[in-house]
């Protein structure tokens, strides 16, 4: 249902990976267009819903129905599903309330592995020319950006039609400025962006049990033994969030659980073991312990190092995946008050930014 009032003098798009079957992908849309909407009360703010057919693959799953449901309870939509991004802005044409600015992310929006022959519309180079274009903690998705110099010369081309540009990680300073964006500053990921006051109404109450939760995004043999001396050390009873898998035989599994359940698996657990950077960011939100695996990806790790770094909290990554040192680790306390500093100041710097966008 649309939030248009009689006040509304515009609409505010969003161009994310929205419908990407992921925990974080939902929640960060959630948590951005949340805040948007909150800064902006004269504007409608919504998701722009461009999903190309190439991530279609994981529409049909139904391991990935939660996040679907979601999407249809907490995302507000601007238009029906498109598979072309033009079409998106040709049905959202409105002469009382038109589509004044865009802005592109959170997310690995302008990894071009990724978005590959949709490079162009995730950076936002094919939407009608009129419209402001704003980047909210746009993600590479890594430290550097090889690239072709046809596909730098449309990068550059393409960057330099954004009033402003925030990125997610500190390295995408760097590759913004090495294609003619000095100016682009580092902001904090939209779900720590928000208040977390946000998702305390999905969390569910705590069983009589403590948890300690396995969140992971790929497999490696190390994660079953800090998994095993962690919840013996801590007296806590492991379980493994998001996925079923031969590989974790001998954990209980939650597949697949409703975003509402995974929200409150991570807010009622005694820690986390994570390789995944919401993983780190939902820790940090509910204060909790937490230990990070690195994945045989290095490249999925860039944003977390960049982000433990930032907080003074690399001591919290077990590279080897020893299980003593892994155990010893989840026993040291985190100084949440001293992080929650860095996290508050990082916040109001990039509520500032998104402020601005108003100028």
């Amino acid at each position: 249902m649309s939030d248009f009032t009689p006040s509304k003098i515009g609409k505010i798009g969003i161009l994310t990976f929205h419908k990407s079957a992921s925990y974080g992908a939902v929640l960060q849309s959630y948590a951005l267009s949340t805040v948007v909407k909150t800064l902006f009360p004269n504007y409608e703010t919504g998701i722009i819903d461009f999903f190309p057919p190439r991530f279609f693959k994981h529409r049909n799953k139904k391991s990935n129905q939660c996040f679907y449901d979601f999407i249809d309870r907490n995302l507000h939509l601007l238009t029906d599903e498109k598979t072309v991004l033009s079409e998106c802005f040709s049905a959202l044409k409105d002469p009382d309330l038109p589509v004044g600015k865009i802005i592109v992310g959170s997310d690995q929006v302008w990894n071009p592995a990724i978005t590959k022959e949709n490079m162009a519309d995730y950076f936002a180079d094919t939407i009608p020319q009129g419209v402001e274009k704003y980047a909210y903690a746009a993600s590479f998705g890594v430290s550097e950006l090889p690239v072709d110099e046809k596909n730098r010369t449309k990068i550059t081309g393409a960057l330099a039609g954004y009033r402003k540009i925030g990125v997610r990680e500190k390295s995408a300073t760097d590759i913004c400025r090495d294609f003619g964006r000095s100016d682009a500053v580092n902001v904090i990921d939209p779900t720590l962006l928000a208040d977390p006051g946000i998702y305390m109404k999905f969390i569910k109450p705590a069983g009589e049990n403590s948890f300690l939760n396995g969140f992971f995004l790929s497999e490696a043999p190390g994660q079953i033994k800090v998994l095993k001396q962690v919840a013996k050390v801590t007296g806590s009873k492991a379980v493994l969030i998001g996925r079923k898998s031969p590989f974790f035989s001998f954990i209980k599994s939650y597949n697949s659980p409703a975003v509402a359940e995974f929200l409150s698996m991570f807010y009622n657990s005694s820690g986390i073991i994570t390789d995944s950077f919401h993983g780190v960011c939902f820790s940090l939100i509910f204060q909790k312990p937490f230990i990070v695996l690195p994945s045989h990806r290095k490249e999925r790790f860039v944003r977390i190092a960049e982000l433990l770094d930032k907080l003074d909290l690399t001591g919290r990554i077990i590279y080897d995946h020893d299980p003593a040192d892994a155990a010893s680790k989840m026993q040291k306390p985190i100084d949440y008050r001293q992080v929650g500093m860095i996290i508050e100041k990082w916040r109001n710097e990039s509520l500032d930014f998104l402020k601005s966008i108003a100028e």
